[in-house]
């Protein structure tokens, strides 16, 4: 997938791109104090908190995951909306290719 199409806000069937906003959201919704987790989990990830990318979601996900407990759970959330999103991606694009 393109940058461009990886950066690309529209939604794919009603769903939107998932983005470090909502992951860094789900954080501040279950956590008392998130600020250090969300410093935490970036760092373990390697991220600025600025990438766009999917790569940098799915290892996000990925180190939230492995933290356990309410992180564990948002982390796992943020990992199958990402999948579900670009899954349908990929439908659209077969749909796409098949009416030309």
């Amino acid at each position: 997938m393109s940058t461009a199409a990886a950066q690309d806000a529209s939604p794919v069937y009603g769903l939107h791109r998932p983005r470090l906003t909502d992951a860094r959201g789900s954080l501040h919704r279950t956590l008392e104090d998130p600020a250090p987790v969300w410093d935490q989990v970036l760092a373990g990830a390697g991220l600025t908190g600025t990438e766009t990318g999917t790569d940098a979601l799915l290892t996000l996900a990925h180190v939230m995951m492995a933290r356990g407990g309410v992180v564990e759970q948002c982390g796992r959330a943020l990992d199958i909306r990402m999948r579900a999103f670009l899954g349908l991606e990929e439908v659209r694009a077969l749909i796409a290719a098949a009416r030309v």
